[in-house]
């Protein structure tokens, strides 16, 4: 594209940066969700969010290392998008909490840690083994952390693989 028709589309390389994180950040979030939503709760509904988030981090895994490099080109745009996730997290743990699903909990605490529990595994399993699959072994380590954390009351391992 040339330069002159670039700016035709957007003001600036950082205006195109951010609807670049904003559009992934849409697409990520409609996928969870319609993972998620096919389950009424529990145990499943983690199971099946996360193991969303981690396949689409999985076809798009340069998107970690662009927000990551967000940071240094428009901090508030990196600190608006964990918000939102953050804040889908502890809504979600509040209505748990609510209905009586889970053990006391700092529902705002523990979804900041999902957060960065999400991102580091995702690094670690998927960005830096450029783009392949979390492994179901380590899906299933990480839901099994993630459900703890979470103050899912305690289940032997034979009924949570059951859930899955």
């Amino acid at each position: 594209m040339a330069p002159g028709t670039f700016y035709v589309h957007f003001s600036s390389k950082a205006e195109l940066f951010r609807e670049l994180v904003l559009t992934r950040r849409a697409e990520l979030q409609r996928v969870a969700r319609e993972a998620a939503y096919r389950h009424d709760g529990g145990r499943e509904l983690v199971y099946a969010g996360f193991e969303a988030w981690f396949d689409w981090v999985a076809r798009h895994s340069s998107i970690l290392r662009a927000v990551r490099e967000a940071e240094f080109v428009e901090p508030s745009l990196v600190e608006d998008l964990y918000r939102v996730y953050a804040k889908e997290q502890t809504d979600g743990l509040e209505r748990s909490l609510a209905a009586g699903r889970l053990q006391p909990i700092d529902p705002e605490v523990v979804a900041w840690c999902l957060v960065g529990m999400a991102e580091a595994t995702a690094l670690r399993w998927i960005v830096w083994d450029e783009g392949k699959k979390l492994p179901p072994e380590r899906l299933d380590a990480f839901v099994d952390t993630a459900l703890r954390a979470m103050g899912f009351p305690a289940e032997n391992k034979q009924d949570i693989a059951a859930a899955r």
